[in-house]
């Protein structure tokens, strides 16, 4: 019995031994734990506080560029990645009398603290990205062009748009239905908004095997074969109508949700393992790219032309085609209108945020309601309007029948450059006259102005904060000395003047085709697309005048295009390039290595020549301290001008890479000088900023942009075939 019992004590004490022993363990676990987390949490915010230290200091030192300690890409070398503020060993391993200089030993970490749990292991790693050098999804007016230049030059996987369907069909019926290349998207109408960024059924971007597309492409030369599934307009625009339909991006991972995909199992919907790859691929090629979140200049405006505009004064009497708005949010009362007549005017260059007057009341999504549109060159330069509300590619005015006329009483052409400016951060009210009376436009359409107080300021409305919440045309600038090579190429590739015209970069524009030199007796207006003919006649006939070194044909007037203006690439880097490249440097990555040209070759496109002028200028090398200006590689020796290092100012850029890289490229003949051009992005600081790249630019500069007078004649009419005369005048 004894026994018994004394078994039972001991059993019940080896219980308590262990419940002890567990109890022990656990809060010794636990307190290792502990020590570890705070640890991780020091060590983490550590390295935060070194990297804002460091970054202050060097921005006191220099300005940023790519040799700095905490770059992570080494664009001179095949674009290797590396971290940030590397730790060196304090040695001089390379015996040049300086410790911890470039290109000695370098840790595979930051920072070491302690060593806990052996030598260094107590240690953080940075790695700094400059949001500046990125594509702010949320802050582009000219978001789909500009993402659809970066899926070009990224390439596969990524899709691009097909170029044939953004061929502006307004070019093809100025052109009496003669200049086919423009003829391929016949949607493309002034009755059709949005055109670029539809959805089928499944909510999807419009596939290329699918109607309507697919009798179009087929049309355009497209094999049947080809058409595969894919999104008609590509990766860029679908990125871009995603954030017009549903306002911002709140983080990078939600650019997958607007990803294009090709639908493998007819369901319609991403739900096969590879779609789900092919989503993950496309993401992961374009997010070193992008960001969500950096600084935005709320000063900017939106510049461009319009394709079509939906509503004309014919007469006397007066007809005219508007369009029903559903919803309209009236900007003095706040009240919700619906079913209001408006003018529609279409930007198809454009992806500004749709505006929601139903779900979004005080205009947080960013959209242009309530801002002003200038047409400040061209036919019906002068007019100011408000914008009464906007879609993805098209702004509406207050139309013939709303009650309250607001029209562009004389439409713009679509060479008329526009502006649109952010409305006032201000409240409206009604100016009244002598007898109290408010006051009306001269279409009877009460008159409202911008509140002041007694001493001129703006009386703040409390629902305008363009600082936390920006309009979709307030942009976020891209820093020249840190940017990417694909995100500079795809910011250049494009910028025109106008459509087709050779003042652009990157595109198969052919000035040669419009300034021929012709007599005007040789020009035949029914076959020639020149501009430009010489003033002076066949002495044997009548009349007889050498008055102006050329004048411009009735072509000339309109700037009718001659040439697709689609990217081209005919810059020849395996030949012209990357020989004159010193030992060691690895940039093939420029072209893809070979295969950023859709149609096979190695070329690439100038864009991406004038990218690769940049990275070489912008980086310190003691080895090759200066740069060729002839071909823009490293140079042993060289003139002070052109000194490898970050841009400081805009006299800088232009006189050490963008003017030689210009004055190279007109030893073609079928290119015109865009030096100027491209300056008129940039702003004095070095960011791609005001005017933003890739849209029409403004043009109102006459022969600074133009090379020839700022005259449009425009009468809603196509071209008529006449002969010499061919159009509405007499040469």
């Amino acid at each position: 019995m004894v026994l018994i019992f004394t078994a039972g004590v001991l059993a019940i004490l080896a219980a308590m031994g262990t419940a002890f022993y567990a109890i022990s363990q656990s809060g010794t676990s636990a307190a290792v734990r502990f020590s570890d987390m705070m640890r991780a949490d020091l060590l983490a915010r550590a390295g935060i506080a070194e990297a804002i230290a460091r970054l202050r200091v060097q921005a006191y030192l220099k300005p940023e560029d790519p040799s700095d300690t905490w770059f992570t890409t080494d664009y001179l070398h095949g674009g290797k990645r590396r971290i940030s503020f590397p730790f060196c060993d304090g040695k001089d391993n390379n015996a040049d009398g300086i410790i911890d200089n470039e290109g000695e030993t370098e840790a595979v970490f930051t920072r070491s603290l302690g060593a806990s749990a052996g030598e260094d292991s107590d240690r953080f790693t940075v790695e700094v990205t400059d949001a500046a050098s990125k594509i702010n999804i949320n802050a582009c007016d000219n978001l789909a062009v500009v993402l659809d230049n970066l899926c070009r030059v990224i390439g596969p996987p990524l899709k691009a748009a097909d170029l044939d369907m953004l061929q502006p069909y307004r070019w093809y019926v100025e052109s009496n239905n003669s200049l086919s290349i423009y003829g391929y998207n016949s949607l493309d109408t002034d009755s059709n908004r949005d055109l670029y960024y539809q959805l089928d059924a499944n909510g999807r971007p419009v596939q290329d095997n699918k109607a309507p597309y697919q009798a179009l492409l087929l049309a355009a030369g497209r094999s049947a074969a080809e058409l595969s599934g894919q999104a008609v307009f590509g990766d860029g625009y679908a990125i871009a109508g995603f954030r017009s339909r549903n306002g911002r991006f709140t983080s990078l991972e939600q650019v997958k949700q607007a990803l294009t995909f090709v639908d493998r199992n007819g369901t319609g919907a991403l739900d096969d393992p590879l779609e789900f790859v092919e989503v993950e691929a496309k993401f992961a090629a374009l997010k070193p790219h992008l960001t969500t979140d950096s600084w935005v200049d709320t000063n900017t405006v939106s510049v461009g032309k319009f394709e079509w505009v939906s509503y004309y004064h014919v007469g006397p009497p007066i007809t005219a085609t508007t369009t029903v708005i559903p919803f309209v949010r009236n900007i003095v009362t706040d009240a919700l209108e619906s079913n209001v007549q408006c003018q529609i005017l279409i930007d198809r260059d454009k992806s500004w945020v749709a505006d929601d007057p139903v779900g979004d009341p005080k205009n947080e999504r960013g959209s242009l309601r309530g801002s002003y549109v200038a047409i400040v060159n061209g036919h019906g330069a002068g007019q100011l309007r408000r914008i009464a509300t906007n879609g993805i590619d098209w702004i509406a005015l207050y139309g013939y029948g709303s009650g309250k006329d607001e029209s562009m009483v004389v439409p713009p052409g679509p060479i008329s450059s526009y502006m649109i400016i952010a409305r006032e951060d201000a409240r409206l009210y009604r100016p009244t006259n002598a007898s109290g009376v408010g006051l009306q436009d001269s279409n009877g359409n009460p008159l409202y102005l911008p509140e002041t107080d007694a001493n001129g300021q703006f009386v703040d409305d409390p629902n305008i904060d363009y600082e936390r919440f920006p309009l979709c045309i307030h942009r976020a600038p891209v820093n020249i000395n840190t940017a990417t090579d694909k995100v500079l190429a795809a910011l250049f590739m494009g910028i025109n003047v106008t459509h087709g015209n050779f003042m652009a970069v990157g595109t198969d524009a052919d000035m040669s085709l419009l300034a021929g030199g012709k007599s005007r007796w040789a020009w035949n207006g029914n076959t020639d697309p020149d501009w430009k003919i010489n003033d002076y006649d066949d002495p044997t006939r009548n009349p007889y005048r050498k008055v102006e070194p050329y004048i411009l044909t009735p072509k000339g007037l309109k700037r009718i295009p001659a040439s697709k203006g689609q990217p081209n690439y005919d810059v020849d880097w395996y030949a012209a390039i990357k020989p004159g490249l010193p030992p060691g440097y690895d940039m093939d990555y420029i072209g893809n290595n070979g295969s950023v040209d859709p149609a096979g070759s190695d070329r690439i496109n100038e864009a991406q020549e004038l990218a690769f002028r940049i990275l070489i200028a912008r980086q310190p090398d003691s080895a090759f301290p200066y740069l060729n200006p002839a071909n823009g590689v490293p140079a042993a020796s060289g003139n002070e001008v052109y000194k490898r290092q970050p841009f400081r100012s805009w006299d800088d850029l232009y006189f050490r890479v963008i003017r030689p890289w210009d004055d190279a490229r007109l030893a073609n003949p079928k290119k015109g000088s865009v030096a100027r051009l491209i300056m008129a992005n940039f702003n004095s600081n070095l960011d791609i900023l005001k005017f933003n790249p890739n849209i029409e630019w403004i043009d109102r500069f006459g022969r600074n942009f133009t090379e020839m007078e700022p005259i449009m004649v425009y009468t809603n009419q196509p071209e008529t075939q006449l002969g010499a005369s061919w159009g509405h005048g007499q040469i």
